[in-house]
């Protein structure tokens, strides 16, 4: 099973999202005994190891770049364990000229070393414009310690990150495809991470093993039909119970949700709707779309137990009518549960909007045969480009059926986040849901929601009490619903 990136030792340190970011991408690792030790100094030699894992996605970009350097400039490293990193990092003129190796960097120095890593990316991308933000939090002892890098690189890589996913954006939205293939061929996996609005390039070019330059533009006039359904609204809300939330914030305001196996969805007909036009329809996507869900589907019997798709529901409020009777008796635990509000103007995550009407869902269907048109004058079936550009589209299409929901729930103007993971990859933490005697498995969102406001249920007795406790978890602003509720 695959780490979850958590670390004994994190929780009073400087930034728990960046260590595990870092984590995540591979960019850092902790020790064996589970720990990251974030206070831990860095010497030279690791620095330029970390920063060789952010600028190459695989160990062999990083070979193919140390083979085509220079023989005298591998020499100048001897046979340091780190030589290729120190060497690479040096070509790249990040290093300065007198220090060791094995010398623990002290704060100045290694900001400076730092710095430049900014500047290559800022080249390397074309910014124009960029301003380079000032971070405290790195000046904090005399020496450069783990945590602070992991800090350093996280906001960086961050920031960066939004110049190049509304760069992307742009030339996605305004079918630019061939310019925007370009673009992305040399973004580093630790910036795909980072998109919010192109969140769906790392299927692009992870989930499609082998994808050439050439097939890049059909995939994205594909992942553009999910392109169009993100939703760019600032707010949303969700509604839980006071347990759930009691459990959320008790590390504070910015929380860690937990993403629902899709089985587990309330609605029978979730993810069947688009399905079922297709099979009305007798379109010859249907079959295919069908084998690959099964697929991704684990069965116990004829049960089936899991799902490759997790979700998490949101709702936005459009009519500026925030609270809803049903709402409340469904998601708000019959009145005594509560709603939370989000801002999530500045949040590295695509949410989604559900569909409703036949007509949107018919729209899906027509927006893919469409982009499928060129895939079949340009190749042959039996190219096996062909074969790989279908395979994305049924993908796609996947997921897309999770985003369509029968017309009664359309009062709820759901938003979704939708996560994929095979059971192979899904988080090993599980928990059991009230009332219930078997364990659900979800999958952590990567990333917390900072609460901006919390309605309490119109049915709780002494809400005062709970205003004071979430007061002391740094929620300011607690209100009590006035709806009128019997």
């Amino acid at each position: 099973m695959r780490k979850n990136y958590i670390f004994k030792d994190v929780d009073d340190t400087l930034d728990n999202t960046a260590i595990r970011f870092v984590a995540r991408n591979g960019i850092m690792d902790g020790y064996a005994d589970g720990s990251f030790q974030p206070d831990e100094t860095v010497t030279l030699a690791e620095l330029c190891q970390i920063i060789c894992n952010c600028i190459f996605d695989k160990y062999d970009d990083l070979e193919e770049e140390y083979r085509s350097t220079d023989e005298n400039l591998k020499e100048k490293f001897g046979n340091h364990w780190a030589n290729k990193y120190l060497t690479i990092c040096y070509k790249k003129q990040f290093l300065p000229d007198s220090i060791s190796s094995d010398e623990v960097l002290d704060r100045e120095t290694g900001e400076s070393i730092l710095f430049k890593l900014e500047e290559y990316w800022v080249n390397l991308f074309e910014f124009k414009g960029y301003i380079r933000h000032s971070y405290e939090k790195i000046i904090r002892s005399h020496k450069l310690s783990r945590g602070e890098v992991a800090y350093f690189l996280y906001t960086r890589i961050s920031d960066i990150a939004r110049f190049l996913d509304n760069k992307l954006y742009d030339l996605r939205i305004n079918e630019k495809f061939d310019e925007a293939a370009n673009f992305i061929i040399q973004l580093p996996k630790t910036f795909v991470d980072r998109l919010t609005l192109n969140r769906d390039l790392s299927l692009i070019r992870y989930h499609v093993r082998h994808t050439t330059k050439e097939n890049i533009p059909y995939l994205l006039k594909i992942a553009n039909i999910l392109l169009r359904r993100l939703d760019r609204n600032n707010v949303l809300y969700h509604y839980t119970s006071l347990r759930a939330l009691e459990h959320m914030t008790k590390d504070g305001a910015n929380i860690i949700f937990k993403a629902s196996n899709s089985v587990y969805l309330n609605d029978p007909l979730e993810g069947k709707i688009l399905m079922r036009q297709l099979q009305a329809k007798r379109d010859r996507l249907f079959s295919p779309l069908k084998t690959l869900q099964k697929q991704n589907r684990v069965r116990y019997g004829s049960e089936i137990i899991f799902s490759d798709t997790y979700i998490l529901s949101f709702f936005k409020a459009e009519d500026g009518d925030v609270e809803k009777l049903p709402m409340w008796v469904h998601y708000g635990d019959g009145g005594n549960g509560c709603l939370i509000e989000f801002d999530t103007q500045d949040c590295n995550l695509p949410f989604y909007k559900v569909m409703y009407q036949e007509k949107e869902i018919r729209q899906v269907w027509k927006e893919l045969k469409d982009a499928l048109v060129p895939v079949d004058r340009d190749f042959e079936k039996t190219d096996s480009n062909y074969n790989q550009i279908y395979k994305y589209a049924y993908v796609i299409l996947d997921q897309l059926s999770w985003l369509c929901k029968s017309l009664c729930y359309s009062d709820e103007k759901e938003v979704r986040l939708l996560f994929f993971e095979q059971p192979e990859d899904a988080c090993e933490e599980t928990f059991i849901r009230d009332g219930e005697a078997f364990p659900r498995i979800y999958v952590p969102c990567p990333e917390p929601l900072e609460i901006s406001k919390v309605i309490l249920g119109p049915k709780i007795m002494h809400p005062e009490r709970y205003s004071l406790t979430l007061n002391h978890r740094d929620i300011d602003l607690v209100f009590v619903s006035q709806l009128p509720f019997q």
